[in-house]
């Protein structure tokens, strides 16, 4: 079997409308723990229009939410997928696994550390200090964010609330 640069499938059409401007797609699988950024709080504190992914109780639940942000911030995950799938703006954080197996169709950008141990693919807990995921900063991000609002049609989004934020900070903890 050979890709040929075909579009997902997805199977569902979301209910909802874009309502947030970002989305923080930050959770990950117990899998690739060194999957996980750890600076997204400092990003949060960056935007002004930022929804930030939950605990859905279904896979429907998480593509309405993914559907409802003009932008994803994302790692290597399933919200990824969805979201390229919803042909949505794609900010990819990759360090542990392969950002050239990855196809962005245009729809946004992969940002890596390029650390020469990276991707390594390791399950346990990275050594390597400052981490590949460490080493992509909240700035970079904020950057390529910028540079894809400015190539978007203007809408009306919602305001994130600081309690949002606050919570987020608390489970982070």
């Amino acid at each position: 079997f050979q890709w040929g640069g075909e579009d997902y499938i997805l199977g569902y059409k979301p209910k909802n409308k874009t309502q947030y401007s970002v989305g923080i797609n930050y959770l990950v699988g117990d899998k690739f723990p060194n999957k996980a950024w750890p600076h997204w709080r400092k990003l949060m504190e960056m935007l002004d229009s930022v929804s930030l992914q939950s605990n859905f109780n279904t896979l429907e639940e998480y593509i309405d939410w993914i559907n409802s942000c003009r932008i994803i911030v994302t790692g290597d995950s399933l919200g990824m997928h969805i979201a390229l799938a919803l042909k949505k703006k794609v900010i990819i954080l990759m360090g542990s696994t392969s950002w050239n197996e990855i196809e962005t169709y245009n729809c946004g950008a992969i940002l890596t550390s390029q650390l020469p141990c990276s991707p390594c693919y390791k399950r346990n807990k990275c050594n390597v200090i400052p981490s590949c995921m460490d080493l992509i900063t909240p700035e970079r991000i904020h950057s390529e964010i910028m540079k894809l609002e400015a190539e978007m049609p203007k809408i009306e989004v919602r305001n994130s609330s600081k309690e949002a934020a606050l919570q987020f900070i608390e489970r982070s903890k």
